[in-house]
């Protein structure tokens, strides 16, 4: 039987050896914690420089399409269609590899706040104004004025971006495309982004929310994506609460919708 001295001078290593594990955890995780800081602000800063350079730039190609309105036959006029082109599709993927960022280093959280529905979609319509005038789509919105909601606003924001510029997209000349929202009870409001377009294959809509597929084809005009963006709009509405519904069919259109509580 192991006298007391050698169980004693075994616990203290015991003990000693388990000090040095904590301390060497303890050290770790503050390199780590300090490396994710380091990254978060290095993010930060790019994003900032990149949506302040490209925001000028974006700026500088929507003055000179409302100059060159009407030239349509003139070669300046195509090679300002094809800068515009892709200007929006650079400037949609730049936004949606900065929000998967971000959401990857925890750093997006929903903040619920009393927000007007109606102002919302105002602004996202209005942005997407330019491009279906210049692709021919009738490009409409439908939404109470005094139409109140609680929601994050950016991040529901990014959700109607996204699927706006999805569903013009997709959509041809002379189709249409709608931004609803509507009460269907008390405390509740639908939201609905519609269009005429082309319509999603049936073996490709069980793929469209998949991290590992990122689906993306060409749209009508040959616009180019990734994927991405539906992905981060079916997490960003989970965050809010809510689930992103899809209805579709080929050359029939497709309508994506969810839910909010009312303010």
């Amino acid at each position: 039987m192991p006298s007391i001295d050698y169980l004693d001078q075994t616990q203290k290593k015991g003990t000693r050896a388990l000090r040095f594990e904590v301390e060497k955890i303890k050290k770790e995780r503050d390199h780590w914690k300090q490396a994710s800081m380091a990254k978060d602000k290095i993010l930060s800063t790019i994003s900032h420089d990149l949506k302040g350079q490209w925001g000028g730039i974006n700026g500088l190609i929507h003055i000179l399409s409302l100059e060159n309105q009407g030239v349509n036959s003139s070669p300046s006029q195509a090679y300002l269609d094809l800068l515009r082109k892709s200007s929006a599709s650079f400037s949609l993927l730049m936004e949606n590899l900065l929000q998967w960022a971000k959401k990857q280093s925890w750093e997006i959280e929903a903040r619920l706040q009393d927000e007007n529905l109606y102002e919302l979609l105002k602004e996202v319509y209005e942005l997407n104004q330019l491009s279906a005038q210049t692709k021919g789509i009738d490009f409409r919105m439908d939404c109470p004025e005094d139409l109140w909601v609680s929601t994050d606003l950016d991040l529901l924001s990014f959700i109607l971006r996204n699927l706006a510029i999805n569903a013009l997209k997709y959509t041809s000349r002379g189709k249409k495309v709608t931004l609803r929202a509507r009460r269907v009870a008390e405390d509740m409001v639908l939201v609905e982004v519609e269009d005429a377009g082309t319509g999603i294959p049936e073996e490709v809509q069980s793929k469209l929310f998949d991290p590992e597929a990122l689906i993306s084809s060409a749209g009508t005009a040959e616009e180019k994506g990734t994927g991405l963006g539906l992905l981060l709009c079916l997490e960003f509405a989970q965050m809010l609460g809510t689930s992103l519904h899809i209805d579709t069919a080929p050359r029939k259109g497709t309508r994506f919708s969810f839910f909010l509580q009312t303010s």
